[in-house]
């Protein structure tokens, strides 16, 4: 199934020089800028709704998660680490939190294991084909 046309799927990525910088040779002198076609995002953006209010209405996620969640944010997540942090100290115990990069440590997907997830928990046959071709290439 081919949902994308193929030049919705090029971009064209811009180098550009930080204020201040001269030289490409220096580490973070300059500023990559990717460029691609806006109705690709556009049809990303559509089907991410689709999918997210999917996920909430079946309650597919678990509480402590906020990232990509509408009506969630940062702060959220910081109150509830907060409250964990005092609820603990008045408890009498020590706290002690290590905050890591997933995403960055474990930036890859295995595709087959998302396709196989979605299905199981009957996310139409439409989104799941979506997914598939975004992660494909």
């Amino acid at each position: 199934m081919k949902v994308y046309h193929p030049a919705w799927l090029e971009s064209l990525t811009l180098v550009l020089c930080k204020i201040g910088k001269t030289s490409y040779d220096i580490v973070k002198a300059y500023r990559p800028i990717a460029l691609i076609d806006t109705i690709l995002k556009g049809l990303s953006t559509l089907g991410y709704k689709d999918i997210s209010y999917l996920m909430e209405k079946h309650n597919l996620l678990p509480a402590t998660q906020f990232g990509g969640r509408p009506g969630r944010n940062t702060t959220d997540a910081m109150l509830l680490i907060v409250d964990c942090i005092k609820s603990a100290w008045r408890a009498g115990k020590v706290t002690a939190a290590l905050f890591l990069d997933i995403q960055g440590a474990f930036p890859n997907t295995v595709k087959d294991q998302l396709l196989h997830n979605m299905k199981m928990h009957r996310v139409p046959t439409c989104f799941v084909d979506l997914t598939a071709c975004k992660l494909t290439g």
